[in-house]
C-alpha cells in the first residue's frame, strides 16, 4: 500500500520513468485519460441519485438509526437518544452534536432518525458533491494528446532559449568552459 499520490504514480509509471520528459508526460496523460473514461463509464451506469459510496454510507446509517428515539425541540431541531447517549440535530444547519454530519456532509444516523421523524428525505441533506451528477461532471473533461511536435506553434522567444536535451549535453557544455 502506498502513502501518497506520488508513490501511487511512481508504481503505475514504473516502466515509463526513464523516458524523455515529453514521452513521460504523454504516458501520464494517457493513464489519466483511461482513468477518466473508466470512472465516467462507472458514473454513467449508476442508477441512484448519490454515488455508490455515499448511497452505501446512507444505507448503513439508515439501518443504524432504526431504533433511535427522537424528541422534537421545534420543527427542524430535535434530540435523538440511543442507548443512553443523546445527540442534538439541527436539520436547517445540517449539523449534529456527534459532528459526523458536520464533517462528512452526509446525514449521520441521528440526522436520519430526525429525517424519518419529520418525514424529510435524507437525500436532500447530502452534499451535492456526493451526487452522481457531480461525479459525472468531475470526469466530463477530456485530456487531449499533445500532438506531433512538428505541428507545435512555439514563439521565437521560447524557441531561441538554450535547452539541454540530455544529461551529457550539460556535462559537455561544462567541460567546454
Amino acid at each position: 500500500m502506498t502513502t501518497g499520490i506520488v508513490e501511487s504514480l511512481n508504481v503505475v509509471l514504473k516502466n515509463a520513468r526513464d523516458l524523455p520528459v515529453l514521452q513521460l508526460a504523454e504516458e501520464l496523460r494517457n493513464l489519466l485519460q483511461k482513468w477518466f473514461v473508466t470512472r465516467q463509464q462507472q458514473a454513467m451506469s449508476m442508477s441512484t441519485e448519490l454515488t455508490m459510496w455515499a448511497d452505501g454510507e446512507l444505507y448503513s446509517r439508515y439501518n443504524m438509526s432504526a431504533t433511535y428515539l427522537v424528541e422534537p425541540i421545534n420543527s427542524k431541531e430535535c434530540n435523538v437518544n440511543y442507548a443512553g447517549i443523546s445527540a442534538q440535530v439541527n436539520l436547517d444547519t445540517r449539523s449534529c452534536t456527534c459532528r459526523q454530519f458536520d464533517l462528512d456532509h452526509i446525514p449521520c444516523a441521528h440526522a436520519i432518525a430526525a429525517c424519518r421523524f419529520y418525514n424529510i428525505s435524507c437525500y436532500t441533506l447530502c452534499s451535492k458533491y456526493f451526487t452522481t451528477k457531480a461525479l459525472l461532471s468531475s470526469y466530463s473533461e477530456c485530456i487531449y494528446p499533445t500532438g506531433n511536435e512538428i505541428d507545435w506553434v512555439v514563439p521565437n522567444h521560447i524557441r531561441d532559449k538554450l535547452c539541454y536535451h540530455l544529461k551529457r549535453d550539460v556535462q559537455q557544455e561544462d567541460q567546454g568552459k
